[in-house]
Formats: C-alpha cells, structure tokens, sequence
C-alpha cells in the first residue's frame, strides 16, 4: 500500500456482528477500553475461549457495566474471531504487539498493534476503534487513521522484512470493519 491510497481513506467495508447498543451518556473513552481489553483477552488463549463472566468483570472494573452489555460485547468478540476466521483461515493472531521504530524525522514511533495477523502472504494488521459511527463515515474514519496503521505498517515490515498486506479499523460498537490499505 502506498501513503497516498492509504491516506484516500476505505478500500472495503464489512459488516460484522450486531451493533452494540449504549445506555446513557457513558465515558467512550472507558467504553472502548473495556472493548478492547475484552478483545485482547479473547486472543490470549486460542484454546480457551473468552467468557461473559470475564466481560462482566472489565466493564465493571471500567465502569460502564451500566452503560454496555456484556452480551453484546461477547457477540461482537466472537463475530470477530468467526469474520477472521473466514477470511484469513491460517492465520496466526498475535494481540497487543508492540512496535517501535526511530521515524526519519527523528521521532520514535512507539505503541502497540491491537492485533497483528502472521497470514502465508504477510501481515494483516486490525486496529479496534470503539467509534458508534454509522457506515456513512467510515470514510472518514479510515482517513482519520490511515497515518498512524501506515507508521504501524512501517515498523513490522522493517523489523520482519515481510510485507503488510492490508490494515484494518475494527469497530465492534458500530459493527463493522474498514480496509484502509
């Protein structure tokens, strides 16, 4: 993928899950962390999978037990292991990988990768974004982000001399997914 088609926003659209359904006016910062670690813990143990139970005990250690259901939250981990699955069936799924890298600028790139996928052709990075937006501005939410998963793009194919082949916005509240290169 090159800057400027990653920069031009979404290549492809899917839809996955249902839409999780907020109650209230809660904390979307909190929300999305506690999405995002319910779907990291989903990807630590291939063999065991992610119990409500557990999802229960992240929004209520965030919060927003209130606001979100753990349900909803489940099904939406699930609908994504299930859309991985189909799509990239022998792919290997690592979560929270972190990168660093010394940026040309001088500047030092240093985060960490929501989920990186080892595929036969390279690497598929997913970065989970817990934005309830409709389809009608994905767009611009895969502008929005395009730089920082191209930077992300950068970083494994320096460090592991394969290529990145796609990168994605995951968006479990919104209920779909966004191909940004």
């Amino acid at each position: 993928a090159t800057q400027a088609s990653a920069l031009a926003g979404a290549q492809e659209t899917c839809r996955i899950g249902s839409r999780i359904t907020l109650q209230g006016n809660p904390d979307m910062s909190a929300v999305g962390t506690a999405i995002h670690a319910s779907l990291g813990l989903s990807f630590s143990d291939p063999e065991r999978p992610i119990s409500q139970d557990e999802v229960n005990r992240l929004l209520q250690g965030l919060d927003v037990l209130e606001h979100v259901d753990a349900r909803q939250v489940l099904a939406q981990v699930t609908a994504l292991h299930a859309w991985i699955a189909s799509r990239w069936p022998h792919a290997d799924a690592v979560a929270e990988y972190p990168v660093q890298q010394l940026l040309d600028a001088g500047q030092v790139l240093d985060g960490r990768i929501d989920l990186l996928l080892a595929t036969p052709e390279g690497w598929v990075l997913i970065d989970h974004k817990s934005n309830p937006a409709p389809e009608a501005q994905w767009q611009r939410l895969a502008a929005t982000h395009a730089g920082q998963l191209q930077a992300y793009a950068k970083a494994v194919e320096a460090a592991s001399g394969k290529p990145v082949t796609e990168a994605w916005l995951f968006l479990p509240v919104a209920a779909g997914a966004v191909r940004v290169f």
